[in-house]
């Protein structure tokens, strides 16, 4: 398994934040290589809400299922995922700040069989990406 955290701090309001990254449907708008991602079960968001996602890796845009593990408004939002040879996880701390709001998102990846080997590069990249998305993240809410 590799993981990480990416810290972040942005002006703005700590509601607005966890309103934009538990909105899953916005997520390609401030995550790279992110094509879609399209909720697929009834209802709020909450625990249990399912979303499909499409990403562009390489040539390949391989899917994925997404289920919401956690959401606790304003504070905590989390989800776990798998796609092809790969199950992950992403959760978001949302925390008000002062005048802003610092966000914490901690990630895992673990990857199945000879995909093991390419684990390091997996974690690599999605620490890359991880780092663009929340500044990304900061210029979208900051410039609202």
């Amino acid at each position: 398994m590799a993981s990480g955290t990416v810290e972040i701090y942005i002006a703005c309001p700590s509601e607005a934040m966890f309103a934009f990254v538990s909105d899953l449907e916005r997520a390609p708008e401030w995550v790279p290589d992110l094509i879609e991602v399209t909720k697929v079960s009834d209802g709020a968001i909450g625990v249990g809400t399912r979303y499909t996602e499409i990403v562009q890796i390489g040539s390949n845009q391989p899917d994925a299922e997404l289920i919401v593990t956690e959401f606790d408004p304003p504070r905590v939002f989390a989800h776990r995922g798998k796609g092809g040879p790969s199950e992950f996880t992403g959760r978001f701390v949302v925390e008000a700040d002062g005048t802003g709001t610092r966000l914490t998102h901690e990630w895992s990846v673990t990857m199945s069989g000879l995909y093991k080997l390419l684990e390091y590069f997996s974690a690599r990249w999605i620490r890359t990406n991880t780092e663009a998305g929340v500044e990304c993240l900061r210029e979208k809410l900051e410039s609202a």
